[in-house]
């Protein structure tokens, strides 16, 4: 119950503050962000460490926004369409885990495990129109590079736990 209580306040916050006419762009963002932290939060049934996944993550972000402008658009964008947003959320499950493991024993910024979320929407098979392939978007030469095999029945680019290592 607690849980349907926060995630119906935080989208009631999320729906006021998107379409009012006087919200600037950061108090979008900051809504957002209070939205995605709620609902990530629920999906503790992959834990990492001593709490959820989710916080876990979020406590080693260390890349600075570059681009502030930029990113408010493409948080509006997700917040005007969370249904997509919810659908990738939910094809990362499978592999949230051996991910976010991964980034932590390589010591890299936590935002590195959401890079799929960009890339290929958590689409293990995704292929854009210039031949990047897989969750992660490798081209073919660059997935040589890292030594995935590919043959007429495998292509390691769309191996998650290979193409992640």
């Amino acid at each position: 119950l607690k849980t349907i209580v926060l995630t119906v306040s935080s989208l009631a916050a999320v729906s006021a503050t998107a379409y009012a006419q006087n919200a600037t762009p950061n108090q979008v963002g900051m809504a957002m962000m209070r939205l995605n932290s709620s609902l990530l939060d629920q999906a503790k049934a992959q834990t990492f460490g001593s709490g959820s996944l989710w916080a876990s993550l979020r406590k080693d972000f260390r890349i600075n926004e570059v681009n502030t402008e930029l990113v408010r658009r493409h948080e509006n964008k997700f917040a005007a369409n969370s249904a997509y947003f919810d659908r990738t959320i939910s094809r990362s499950k499978p592999y949230m885990y051996h991910i976010a493991n991964e980034v932590k024993k390589r010591n890299m910024p936590a935002e590195i495990a959401l890079l799929p979320f960009i890339e290929s929407a958590f689409v293990t098979k995704a292929k854009s129109h210039v031949g990047a392939s897989g969750l992660w978007q490798f081209m073919p030469a660059t997935g040589r590079h890292f030594g995935l095999e590919k043959t007429p029945l495998y292509d390691g680019r769309h191996d998650v736990y290979a193409a992640t290592d």
